[in-house]
């Protein structure tokens, strides 16, 4: 363990001990876990008699760590001239690297240490010399603010332009972290202005977006072009007015700044102040002469960034600046939402405020998208229950179709389907490539892709709308696609409050849509019981048949709702289970050929007739041999069906097995005793 103990005095400085334990023949070059020798620890601490001590008894001056790091290394670090000297004039490789390939002159660059980076160049340091990330040591300097470090390595000769891995210099660098000292050594050098890194962006670039004024007029008074485009051709006032930061656009606008110009998306700076909500900075580009209804290449305003945004006090600006009201948006064939003006937008997300606000700047309540959908749909499909009352306080019309023949009430009706509308939904609510209704605007910013706020929508708020819409007079008996009112909505969609509502106002449960399919039928289909139950309730025909011949069973058995079939009331005896239509005779036929046994089960149990035939003379266990449903054909077997009857082409179910290659099924029925 000497050498732990030389390693220990060598740190402290202690000479006396250092001197013993050399001369009791301790190993100078011994290494601890780190790979430093007594060496390293003594030019960290600068302690220039214990280093000239060591040397002297034979201490490898170059002597590597794990990080590859040398004494000399450890000195510069620390700033210790003198040690440093020692080390050189023991012959230190003065531009050797460690494992991020940093020399000395990194080291001492990097801490701000002036003497010893004079030092190091006056031992012949390579001034420019990289290191792993392509960093010279006036990279490093002007990063960390070091402006004496920054002269000393300028009046060596540093070339003041040299770039980085990230094509940055060390003028961006200074510009980044606001160091005014460092920056006035590199204009005096001669640093060029407008060099742009591998973003694209240039120093001015880099000043804005951090909010650095003063760095700003200092650019700009050195002669940096206030225009140069950047990222996405993007200017400096691009992205200050995006990061919202006042008085560098101040000092921008007073520098010359184009207040209109455009970047990649043809977007102006107050595209991208209202869209990130910045108002004061609106105001000021406004008052600097900005055009507040020039369009980008969406054809968006200002004002729709606005609203899209979720900004009530941009869009009150921006009004107040006599900005076009009603622009309308053109994404070149996204249906849902072309033609929107700011008033559907803000109506389909919620914002009541800007609703209001559009109105009573002269908005066209009713005014229609390309579907035809008012506000007042997109609302009632949002469930946003405010926005629907504001919208009908101001007029709107409460009973619109839109080119699908559907009314406000109807997609209100619907409830919350999977957390979407039936306007729109995951598939299509997309403006240039980001959901309508699911995106955080704080992280997703861009005018590649617009998005809105999140809202939490719920039962509650659904229902509020189906009221708020019955109480300003929408018709319960309208009509809408396929002739379903808003019952068949609710029902299609389960839910149960908003059916209860309408139940309640008076919608007529057995009304028929097209193809004479029932609320109930709708309801079965989609599988949710309570709204079954509740139409039961309220006297839904329970054996009531669609045009097809089919009953609300047929399509609880063709949508595999067990809970629905297992009802008393929907299976009440062999009538109902065994109740024809067209094609499948009874529900017992769809649930074999959807393989629900379960569903198949219950009906057997509640009735229904295993022998059933449809037109073509298929039996269930025709139809379940043909889709190789073991358990299903074992199941009417010992039901009672008949193995060997024959349809109207003369196969069995054995042929049928047989045909479509069931050959597990096959075995089974000729074990049973089937033929063909």
């Amino acid at each position: 363990m000497d050498h732990l103990a030389l390693h220990l005095a060598a740190m402290s400085g202690d000479i006396s001990v250092v001197t013993s334990l050399i001369a009791a023949g301790t190993e100078v070059n011994n290494k601890s876990k780190d790979q430093t020798t007594a060496l390293h620890k003594a030019a960290s601490r600068g302690h220039s008699a214990v280093v000239k001590a060591l040397l002297d008894a034979g201490a490898v001056v170059d002597a590597k760590a794990a990080n590859q790091s040398t004494p000399l290394h450890w000195a510069a670090l620390g700033g210790h001239s003198a040690v440093m000297r020692a080390l050189l004039d023991a012959g230190a490789a003065v531009d050797i690297k460690d494992e991020n390939k940093c020399t000395a002159l990194h080291c001492a660059a990097v801490r701000g240490h002036s003497a010893a980076v004079r030092a190091l160049l006056d031992g012949g340091a390579a001034v420019d010399i990289k290191n792993k990330a392509q960093s010279t040591a006036l990279h490093l300097a002007a990063e960390e603010g070091h402006a004496a470090v920054v002269k000393v390595l300028l009046d060596a000769g540093a070339a003041v332009d040299s770039k980085d891995e990230t094509q940055s210099t060390a003028l961006h660098m200074a510009a980044a972290r606001a160091h005014s000292a460092v920056l006035e050594e590199l204009l005096d050098a001669g640093a060029a202005l407008d060099i742009k890194d591998k973003n694209q962006s240039t120093a001015l670039h880099w000043a804005a977006a951090r909010g650095h004024a003063g760095v700003v007029k200092m650019l700009l008074d050195a002669g940096a072009g206030v225009d140069t485009k950047g990222h996405e051709k993007r200017t400096a006032l691009h992205v200050a007015a995006q990061e919202g930061h006042v008085s560098v656009v101040r000092a921008l606008l007073d520098g010359g700044a184009s207040v209109d110009i455009k970047d990649k998306n043809k977007c102006t700076p107050l595209h991208h102040a209202a869209l990130s909500g910045h108002t004061e900075v609106l105001k000021l580009l406004l008052d600097g002469g900005a055009a507040a209804d020039m369009k980008n290449k969406y054809h968006l305003t200002p004002l729709y960034c606005g609203v899209m945004g979720g900004h009530p006090s941009v869009v009150a600006v921006l009004i107040d600046a006599g900005c076009n009201v009603q622009p309308e948006l053109s994404m070149n064939g996204n249906e849902k939402v072309e033609k929107w003006t700011p008033l559907h937008f803000a109506a389909a997300t919620g914002h009541t405020a800007m609703v209001t606000k559009l109105i009573d700047a002269g908005a066209t309540v009713d005014i229609k998208d390309k579907e035809q959908s008012t506000a007042l749909h997109l609302a009632a499909d949002g469930g946003h229950a405010a926005v629907v009352k504001a919208l009908l306080n101001a007029g709107a019309t409460v009973d619109m179709k839109d080119q699908y023949q559907n009314t406000a009430l109807h997609y209100a009706a619907v409830g919350d389907k999977n957390g979407v509308g039936t306007i729109l939904n995951a598939e299509t609510s997309s403006v240039m490539g980001m959901p309508l209704l699911d995106a955080d605007l704080a992280s997703n910013m861009s005018l590649l892709g617009l998005g809105t706020p999140s809202h939490q929508i719920n039962v509650r708020e659904y229902t509020a709308v189906v009221e708020a819409l019955l109480d300003a007079g929408a018709s319960l008996e309208m009509k809408g696609r396929e002739q379903r009112t808003a019952l068949h909505y609710a029902a299609f969609g389960g839910f149960s409050s908003g059916a209860a509502v309408l139940l309640d106002r008076g919608a007529d449960p057995a009304a028929r849509a097209d193809k004479g399919c029932t609320p109930l039928m709708e309801a079965s289909r989609s599988g949710v019981l309570a709204v079954v139950e509740l139409l039961l309730d309220r006297g839904a025909l329970v054996n009531a048949s669609s045009d097809l011949g089919w009953t609300a069973l047929h399509y609880a058995a063709e949508g595999w709702h067990r809970r629905i079939v297992v009802m008393p009331q929907q299976v009440d005896g062999r009538a109902a289970a065994n109740k024809r239509g067209q094609g499948p005779p009874a529900a017992l036929h769809p649930a074999v050929q959807l393989r629900q046994s379960a569903v198949a089960l219950v009906l057997l149990g509640r009735g229904a007739d295993p022998a059933a035939k449809a037109v073509s003379g298929w039996t269930p266990l025709m139809v379940a041999a043909r889709t190789g449903n073991s358990a299903v054909v074992r199941l009417l077997v010992e039901r009672g069906a008949q193995l060997n009857d024959r349809d109207r082409f003369r196969l069995t179910a054995l042929g049928h097995a047989k045909r479509n290659n069931r050959k597990d099924v096959a075995a089974y029925l000729r074990s049973m005793g089937g033929v063909e």
